[in-house]
């Protein structure tokens, strides 16, 4: 006759588990939200910015790609019959490239390194870079509008500087440039790198003293449709010499105890 088996006791979980506290750290300032703009207006925005970069890769699609150095290719060229025999063509001369390339920035490193030069040409007096920098005249011009084409940028931490940095690279007073901060639609990566003739095009920051009748229309929507980018805790008083403290969060959790392994004693 079969036994049945004894069914083991559950360990005591308030016994066995001891309680620990994880600290981590975060920062005092809130989170910086990103402009709310309608999708409409998104929409008409990536409309003109296409528009606007569609002859840089129209440009790249008529260049001649760079010829192969491939073993496959020197084989096939010794062999062919059409290699004793000499034929002159005319190649055309590339294509001028497009004004508007020279007021661009691509990719999230260049935006940001410019973003970051702009900023600390603004920072205030008291923190004054050293008197052998560069002049004015070497500057660079001002960053007008930055274009992000992630899906949810506010949960992302690798862009999530781009804020901040829109809102310190901003002039003061009523005469200040402004550097507005576009997210675009959904899809709007795939058209940005087909005008622009890349691999992708997730960051697109569009500089000062581009030609008006080029940038005229998408300036006149942005400027109505986008708002400025708001950093609360920048704009407070007497935040210049201001101190806020780290936020120290305390969580409380069980770690489980585990018993003393008895050690086996070898038989002599």
């Amino acid at each position: 006759m079969a036994t049945k088996p004894i069914p083991t006791p559950q360990p005591n979980t308030t016994t066995n588990k001891k309680p620990k506290l994880l600290f981590t750290l975060n920062t005092p300032y809130p989170t910086i939200q990103w402009p709310a703009i309608a999708l409409t207006a998104q929409t008409t925005i990536l409309e003109h910015l296409t528009n606007i970069l569609s002859p840089i890769g129209a440009r790249k699609r008529l260049l001649l790609p760079p010829p192969s150095t491939s073993k496959r290719n020197r084989r096939s060229k010794r062999t062919s019959p059409s290699s004793s025999t000499t034929t002159t063509t005319t190649t055309l001369p590339p294509p001028p490239v497009p004004e508007i390339s020279r007021y661009l920035t691509i990719g999230l490193n260049s935006t940001t390194a410019c973003l970051e030069e702009l900023a600390g040409e603004r920072r205030p007096v008291a923190f004054a870079p050293p008197a052998t920098q560069v002049g004015k005249e070497n500057r660079k011009p001002a960053m007008r509008v930055v274009f992000v084409t992630r899906v949810d940028p506010q949960a992302s931490l690798l862009h999530s500087h781009i804020p901040l940095l829109c809102a310190l690279a901003s002039g003061e007073g009523e005469g200040g440039e402004i550097v507005r901060l576009v997210q675009l639609p959904r899809g709007s990566e795939a058209r940005l790198a087909d005008a622009l003739g890349v691999a992708r095009a997730g960051f697109v920051g569009l500089l000062g003293g581009a030609p008006e009748e080029v940038v005229a229309g998408l300036m006149e929507v942005v400027e109505r449709y986008v708002p400025p980018v708001r950093v609360p805790w920048l704009q407070e008083q007497g935040m210049a010499g201001g101190y806020r403290a780290v936020n120290v969060n305390v969580a409380k959790t069980y770690a489980t105890m585990h018993g003393k392994r008895k050690r086996k004693v070898k038989s002599a």
